[in-house]
C-alpha cells in the first residue's frame, strides 16, 4: 500500500459535491487536515457556478443527489473541464454504475462509508496521474513553443512573420481561422494584413470606430474572448463578451467562439491577432490562451522589430538616392538618368510577366546600379572628347566600387548582380569581369538592355540622343550578342507601340 505523506503541505483545490451535510463536513475537514485547499457544494448547479470562477484540481462527487445526478454532472464536467479529474462517491455499490462511471471518465470510484486511509489514498493517486499528465503536456508545449518562437524571431520579412505567426496560433490551439490585423491610428482603421481558413467579408480595412471589442482591447490591453452563449468555462479567467454582429467586424462567418488577443510592446498597440472556432471544433481551454498569449508577445516584439528593421533600410536606401541625386546633379548629361532606366525597367518587367520578388529586384538594382560612379573622377565624367585607355579604365570600375559600396548592406544584397553586372554582355565581352551573360539572371540583363537604350536617348558630351529608328536598328543589330533577346524583343515592341515614348514624356 501507497505511504501517504500527511506532513507535506499541498495547494492543491478541492472540491466535494454531496447532498449530505456530514459528508461535505467530514471531508472538508480530513482534507484541510491533510494540506488541501476543500470547498464544499450541496448539488450539481452549486458546483457548476463553483467551477465558473474557481480553479480546481480535484472533484469528489456523489453518484446520487437530488436534481441533476453526480454522473449527469461529471459528463458536463468533463465536457466543460475535462483536465480535471472527477472520483465517485456512492452508498450504493453495483457494478454497473461503476462500470458506467469509468466509462464517462472517472479517475476513480469509492463506497460509502470508505476509510480514511481509502479515500486519502485515491486522491493522491488521481492528483499524481494529473501532475504526470500536465508534466508530459508541458514538455510538449515548451518544445512547440520554443519552435515556435525560434520561427517568429528569426523572421524579418513582416508577410512570412504574419503567416507564421498565424500558422503557429492555429496549430496550438486546434483551429482553423486566424487572421493578424495592425492598427492604423492615423487613419483609425483595421489593416488586416494575414488571414488563413476564409477571406475577409467585408472591406480589407474596415475602420474601427465603434466597435466594443476592438475599443476594449484598445483601452485594456488584455485580451477578449467573443461567445454565443451566456456562460462560457474561462469566465473569470479572460474578459468574455457575448458576440453580436456590431461587436466585431465580421472577418469569418461566426460559428462558435472567437478570441482576440492584442499585439502590443509596453504601452503602444500594434495591432492584434484573433482566432475563431468552427461548430465542430472544441471550445477555447486555459491552455489556448495560455499558449496563445506567448505567442502574441512573441509575434509583438517580432513586428516591432521588423518596423524598426524597416525604418533602418528606409534610412539607408533614401542615403544612397540623395548620394544618386547629388552625383546625378554633378553630370547634367546623365541627370534623371537612373529614375529613367528604373521606369523603363519596371515598363519592360512587367510586360514580360516577372514576379513580385524579380519587380522588387530590379526596381532597386536599377535605383542603384551607377552607385559606383562616386569613385570616378568628376572630369572624367564630364569629358567632351573621347576618352583614353586609362580613362576608360575607370569608368569601367564604377560597376566594381558599386558592388564594394553595397556588398555590407545586407538587405540590398539582392541589388549586387545587377549593380555588378549591368555592363556585361550576352556574348562574355562586357564588363567588369568578362562573363557569359547567359549565365546571369534575366534581372540583370534586363537592365543591361534599359540602360543602354537610356544612354542612347540621352544627350552626352560627345554627340546628339539617337533617334528611335536609330536605336530600334542598333539594339536589334546587338541582339544575341551584347543584349538578351527576349528583353530586345519586349522593348521594341514597346517603343512600337508608342509605350515608351509617352512614358519618357511622362517620368
Amino acid at each position: 500500500m501507497k505511504e501517504l505523506d500527511t506532513k507535506t503541505a499541498r495547494r492543491e483545490r478541492i472540491l466535494v459535491v454531496d447532498d449530505s451535510t456530514s459528508v461535505r463536513g467530514f471531508l472538508e475537514d480530513l482534507l484541510k487536515e491533510e494540506g488541501y485547499r476543500a470547498a464544499s457544494v450541496p448539488d450539481a448547479d452549486a458546483a457548476l457556478d463553483f467551477l465558473r470562477s474557481n480553479v480546481v484540481e480535484l472533484m469528489l462527487l456523489d453518484i446520487k443527489m437530488p436534481g441533476r445526478s453526480g454522473m449527469e454532472l461529471l459528463k458536463q464536467v468533463q465536457l466543460l473541464y475535462p483536465e480535471v479529474p472527477v472520483i465517485m462517491m456512492t452508498g450504493y455499490a453495483s457494478l454497473d454504475s461503476a462500470r458506467e462511471a469509468i466509462l464517462a471518465g472517472s479517475a476513480d470510484y469509492v463506497f460509502k462509508p470508505f476509510r480514511n486511509e481509502e479515500i486519502l489514498l485515491s486522491i493522491c493517486n488521481a492528483l499524481d496521474r494529473l501532475r504526470i499528465k500536465r508534466e508530459n503536456i508541458r514538455l510538449k508545449e515548451t518544445i512547440s513553443l520554443f519552435n515556435v518562437s525560434e520561427a517568429i524571431a528569426s523572421s524579418v520579412n513582416s508577410d512570412s512573420l504574419h503567416q507564421i505567426v498565424l500558422m503557429s496560433a492555429l496549430s496550438q490551439t486546434r483551429s482553423t481561422r486566424a487572421a493578424l490585423c495592425v492598427f492604423d491610428d492615423s487613419k483609425r482603421v483595421l489593416d488586416v494584413r494575414a488571414i488563413l481558413g476564409g477571406e475577409v467579408s467585408r472591406p480589407l480595412r474596415p475602420n474601427y470606430v465603434g466597435y466594443p471589442a476592438v475599443d476594449f482591447i484598445m483601452q485594456n490591453n488584455k485580451p477578449l474572448l467573443l461567445y454565443t452563449g451566456k456562460d462560457h468555462p474561462l469566465a473569470g479567467e479572460v474578459d468574455v463578451l457575448e458576440y453580436k454582429p456590431a461587436i466585431f467586424p465580421e472577418m469569418f462567418p461566426f460559428e462558435k467562439e472567437m478570441v482576440l488577443f492584442p499585439l502590443k510592446i509596453r504601452n503602444s498597440m500594434l495591432g492584434l491577432i484573433l482566432i475563431s472556432k468552427r461548430a465542430a471544433e472544441d471550445g477555447f481551454t486555459r491552455s489556448d490562451i495560455q499558449v496563445l498569449s506567448i505567442i502574441s508577445n512573441q509575434a509583438a516584439v517580432a513586428l516591432h522589430n521588423s518596423r524598426l528593421m524597416k525604418d533602418l533600410e528606409r534610412g539607408y536606401m533614401n542615403t544612397l538616392l540623395s548620394l544618386n541625386l547629388v552625383l546625378e546633379a554633378k553630370h547634367p548629361y546623365t541627370r534623371g538618368h537612373t529614375q529613367r532606366v528604373t521606369q523603363y525597367s519596371l515598363m519592360v518587367a512587367k510586360a514580360m510577366s516577372l514576379g513580385e520578388e524579380d519587380l522588387r529586384t530590379i526596381r532597386d538594382g536599377a535605383t542603384l546600379h551607377d552607385i559606383g560612379k562616386v569613385g570616378v573622377s568628376e572630369e572624367i565624367l564630364n569629358k567632351k572628347t573621347k576618352l583614353s585607355d586609362d580613362e576608360m579604365q575607370q569608368i569601367r570600375r564604377h560597376p566594381t566600387i558599386g558592388d564594394e559600396i553595397i556588398s555590407p548592406i545586407r538587405f540590398l544584397a539582392h541589388t549586387r548582380p545587377i549593380i555588378r553586372h549591368h555592363h556585361e554582355r550576352i556574348d562574355g565581352k562586357g564588363w567588369p569581369d568578362g562573363v557569359d551573360g547567359r549565365n546571369l539572371p534575366l534581372t540583370v540583363r534586363l537592365v543591361s538592355v534599359t540602360d543602354a537604350f537610356d544612354a542612347m536617348t540621352s544627350m552626352r558630351p560627345y554627340r546628339q540622343p539617337l533617334s528611335y529608328d536609330r536605336i530600334c536598328e542598333e539594339v536589334t543589330q546587338n541582339s544575341g550578342t551584347q543584349f538578351d533577346p527576349d528583353v530586345v524583343e519586349v522593348m521594341l515592341k514597346l517603343i512600337r507601340e508608342g509605350r515608351v515614348e509617352n512614358f519618357e514624356q511622362t517620368a
